[in-house]
């Protein structure tokens, strides 16, 4: 790939500086309050090297699920080579819907005590980007995991839409470099979007679909599952 040489180098500082013996994952979110936590544990758990963080539309608009991410990776202490990269702001083919009613118009509603989305700690993490689409470094990720031996997971906690691009754009690394996707998303019996669907997919049907086909193990993890935990 023809790329800044930045672009690869903060990925890879990312894997340098976490437990070699962890495992490489990539986070997609759209931070409201529920992938805030999903953020904290990625951070702490041990067992856990996160490369990077993209951000996609969803609980609130792109600049602020990007921004959100951002807050959250320096309200949890994550270190500061994890960049946040800004994704896709709507959809594949359809209108974007929100969930300002749940989450707050900023996405993180009602919390105190974050950095403001004007930090220069919280700028710094998305301008480490370099205004690299997910897809792209996505792909980056899977080149540094497999130059240390190891297959990259992706974890998408939003609409995939930022994910279907990547398995179109990248089949190759999608079959070969990915151990697998997790999605939290879908639904078992009753939706919590619709009777019958859950919000993360009923944003992007189109790219949910794209990434159920690609040739890589999808691992879903179902409204249902937080719902009776908590």
């Amino acid at each position: 790939m023809s790329l800044p040489p930045h672009a690869l180098s903060y990925i890879a500082a990312a894997a340098q500086c976490q437990d070699s013996r962890a495992q490489y994952i990539w986070l997609d979110v759209d931070p409201g309050h529920d992938d805030a936590l999903a953020i904290l544990a990625a951070v702490h758990l041990p067992q856990i090297a996160v490369l990077g963080v993209s951000a996609v539309h969803g609980n609130a608009s792109l600049p602020n699920t990007t921004l959100n991410a951002a807050r959250c990776l320096e309200a949890f202490g994550a270190p500061p080579e994890i960049a946040v990269y800004a994704g896709c702001s709507r959809p594949l083919l359809r209108p974007r819907v929100d969930a300002a009613d749940i989450h707050g118009s900023d996405g993180l509603g009602g919390v105190e005590g974050l950095r403001t989305l004007s930090d220069a700690a919280v700028l710094g993490r998305v301008n480490r980007s370099g205004g690299l689409h997910p897809s792209t470094a996505i792909a980056l990720a899977c080149e540094v995991a497999q130059k240390r031996g190891k297959k990259l997971t992706l974890v998408a906690a939003g609409p995939l839409t930022n994910v279907a691009l990547f398995v179109s754009l990248y089949p190759l690394l999608v079959r070969d470099a990915l151990a697998e996707i997790v999605i939290m998303g879908g639904a078992v019996g009753v939706g919590n979007k619709t009777p019958v669907a859950e919000y993360n997919i009923v944003c992007d049907p189109d790219a949910a679909q794209i990434v159920l086909d690609a040739e890589v193990i999808v691992r879903m993890i179902p409204s249902s599952v937080p719902t009776k935990q908590s």
